[in-house]
Parts: C-alpha cells; sequence; structure tokens
C-alpha cells in the first residue's frame, strides 16, 4: 500500500518546537490514557527506530545486555519509511485512500524496554535512556512515533 505524506516541512529539529496545543490528545483536561482513545492509528518509523539502535549501540560499544530494538516493541499498528523523523513533520497523511491527521506525538513509557523474543526487559534502561538525550520535549516527556 503506498503512502503519501502531506503537508510536511520537514526539518530534523522540528520536533523541538511542538506545540501541545496543536495536539488533540494533549489539551487541558484530558485525561485519556491510551492511544486508543487518542487516535486510530500510531505510526512509527522503520529509519527512526534504526537511527535509535545505533544511537543505542553507539552508546554502549561494549554491548547490552537482552538488547533488542524493532519497531514491533513500539506497539504501532502502521511502520513506514521515510527519512528518520520525518514523521514529526507531517501534518496529514494518505494511506490508500484514507486520509488521516495527525492527533500529535506518542509520549513513550517503560514498556518499549521489552525485549518479546527473549521475554524480558532490555538492560540499562534502553532505549529510554538514549531517547531522553534527543526526544525528551519538556512539558510532554519522551516522544517517539505519532498518533493519526
Amino acid at each position: 500500500m503506498q503512502v503519501i505524506a502531506l503537508h510536511s516541512t520537514f526539518n530534523k529539529d522540528n520536533w523541538k518546537n511542538l506545540d501541545p496545543k496543536r495536539h488533540i490528545h494533549m489539551q487541558q483536561g484530558d485525561l485519556r490514557k491510551t492511544y486508543t482513545t487518542d487516535a486510530s492509528f500510531h505510526i512509527i518509523n522503520k529509519q527512526s527506530v534504526d537511527l535509535l539502535r545505533q544511537k543505542v549501540l553507539d552508546a554502549h560499544p561494549e554491548g547490552i545486555g537482552n538488547f533488542w530494538i524493532d519497531a514491533e516493541q513500539f506497539r504501532s499498528n502502521l511502520v513506514i519509511d521515510y527519512d528518520a523523523f520525518a514523521e514529526d513533520t507531517f501534518i496529514e497523511m494518505r494511506v490508500g485512500t484514507c486520509l488521516m491527521r495527525t492527533a500529535g506525538p506518542c509520549i513513550r513509557c517503560n514498556a518499549i524496554r521489552t525485549n518479546f523474543e527473549a521475554g524480558c526487559r532490555v538492560d540499562d534502561e534502553e532505549p529510554n535512556r538514549t531517547m531522553r538525550k534527543f526526544r525528551n520535549v519538556p512539558e510532554m516527556g519522551i516522544i517517539f512515533g505519532m498518533y493519526y
């Protein structure tokens, strides 16, 4: 299926300036906690995952126990393949005949530390520790992936 991104002004630093007021699930008084109540789709970018994997490996040249980073652990229902973190700038996306609008970034929890292949958690609090260094947005938390 073809994915076409619309209204994207890609700049690798755009995520630092995300406006919480623009996003549906960040509005004041909205206490919903799961993406299924925030949006119909959760999108992860394969190249963003690949870049995260490389950053974690670079941070641990000696190796890391139970290491595993794959799009599957982010529990998305769509995986796209664009420039790393380009998804942060998409406002609308068309998948086939379905036009989707962004509902905002996904704020990550510790569940992404799960290594599904080994049935345990990745050691040294990874990938959260690495993401805190380059994907932490003040007053929002660690973001990775987008809701539509």
